[in-house]
């Protein structure tokens, strides 16, 4: 079994949950992101997950080939920018959110898009496409 697989079975189910609570109870979701964004600690610990997680996915899977599996290696990459963003320029990432509290439109767009990614990662992970 390929690293992607491995890393799709394990983000697509991920991705599914977070969507659905997000498309559910978007509110929920943006009092999370309030209370996220006036902790310091907090962007801090997330900061540090989202590079741990891409450093992870890069280390086992970075693959640039012309399939599915590059999907995954975008996903680690972006992971480690989340995180080095969080870590090195906390203030400025925050502001970037900020429209996702006052717009619950993209709450909802980010939510179809994550269950979307999900779907992909889980179907295409598991082999049942």
């Amino acid at each position: 079994m390929l690293a992607a697989d491995i890393v799709s079975r394990i983000l697509g189910p991920v991705y599914i949950v977070v969507a659905l609570g997000l498309l559910i109870q978007p509110d929920i979701y943006r009092k999370m992101m309030q209370d996220f964004m006036k902790q310091p600690a907090l962007c801090y610990i997330g900061g540090l997950l989202a590079l741990i997680i891409g450093v992870l996915i890069l280390t086992f899977h970075a693959d640039w080939t012309a399939t599915w599996h590059v999907v995954v290696t975008i996903i680690g990459w972006l992971a480690c920018l989340k995180g080095v963003a969080l870590l090195v320029f906390p203030k400025s990432i925050l502001r970037l959110w900020q429209p996702y509290l006052k717009n619950e439109g993209l709450l909802r767009v980010s939510g179809v898009g994550a269950l979307l990614l999900g779907l992909f990662l889980t179907v295409m992970g598991f082999g049942w496409a």
